[in-house]
């Protein structure tokens, strides 16, 4: 397969994800040293994702991974403010996942600098060093925010809203320990994940039934059916992949898995809170 797929998806991230989150996080409370870290950030990012935009269009070396460095700046200051909030007592559900989101961004960014820099961290080669860079853009910043946007409009501290905010903290990282130190880790963590996050479209989808605009419902339930299968195909993958059974490659996951988990999912579920708190700010 040609792996030109990859990009493509990865670049819905710093274009349209990103910018999304930032947006439906300003209904967050932040003190005024994380304040002004986000408004740095939102300054610096047009500027950030052109870079990256950029950086595709060239083979990978010094000039490509130069250009991601606005990126990789971005994504330290919204780690920072994340671990900021951690500190200053973002504990609190389901505060934690939209810290957990903003911390998930330098790790994407650090991923993607070596993509582009042509280095290969840990051994791995592409297209697993673009791919990691691209979970964290979307299945740890965009899944976090989503789960925030969800956890807090069900009743606090109910299981549910304590197993979505689990896989929204632990998820993600799981997964990577999983890749460079145990195939077992790595099946374990996908399962669970891959739970979490049907538990999250469920409940998703279920706060649709309440919502009186179209647009917003209709872009939500999309997101929430497209990782029910999405999450299948990773299951599948996960516990073929440690049985050595070979029934879903990384190409397929890439076009499958990938473009449901990063359109479908991510990018509608951004979308469909987006149109559903301008909605709210109206009334």
């Amino acid at each position: 397969m040609n792996f030109a797929l990859i990009p493509a998806l990865f670049l819905g991230g710093p274009v349209i994800a990103v910018p999304l989150g930032l947006s439906l996080l300003r209904r967050q409370t932040f003190d005024k040293h994380q304040e002004v870290l986000l408004q740095i950030a939102r300054w610096v990012h047009p500027f950030a994702a052109i870079g990256v935009v950029v950086s595709f269009k060239m083979l990978p070396g010094l000039l490509a991974a130069g250009l991601t460095i606005p990126w990789l700046l971005l994504g330290g200051l919204l780690g920072l403010t994340g671990l900021l909030r951690f500190i200053s007592g973002g504990w609190r559900f389901p505060t934690i996942c939209y810290s957990a989101a903003l911390a998930y961004l330098p790790i994407g960014a650090v991923w993607l600098f070596a993509s582009r820099a042509g280095i290969n961290p840990g051994g791995f080669g592409e297209p697993i060093v673009l791919l990691t860079a691209v979970h964290f853009h979307f299945s740890g910043f965009g899944a976090s925010i989503l789960a925030g946007e969800v956890t807090r409009r069900l009743p606090e501290h109910s299981w549910v809203q304590r197993w979505i905010v689990l896989g929204s903290l632990f998820g993600t990282p799981l997964i990577a320990a999983g890749f460079v130190f145990f195939p077992l880790l790595k099946m374990v963590a996908i399962v669970f994940f891959c739970s979490t996050l049907v538990t999250l479209a469920v409940m998703q989808f279920v706060l649709t039934r309440r919502m009186e605009n179209r647009w917003p419902r209709l872009a939500l339930q999309i997101s929430s059916c497209s990782i029910a299968i999405g999450m299948m195909l990773a299951a599948i993958y996960g516990i073929t992949d440690y049985f050595d059974w070979a029934a879903l490659s990384i190409p397929q996951m890439a076009r499958w898995h990938g473009t449901l988990n990063a359109l479908g999912f991510t990018l509608c579920g951004l979308i469909g809170w987006w149109l559903k708190s301008k909605q709210e700010n109206c009334q």
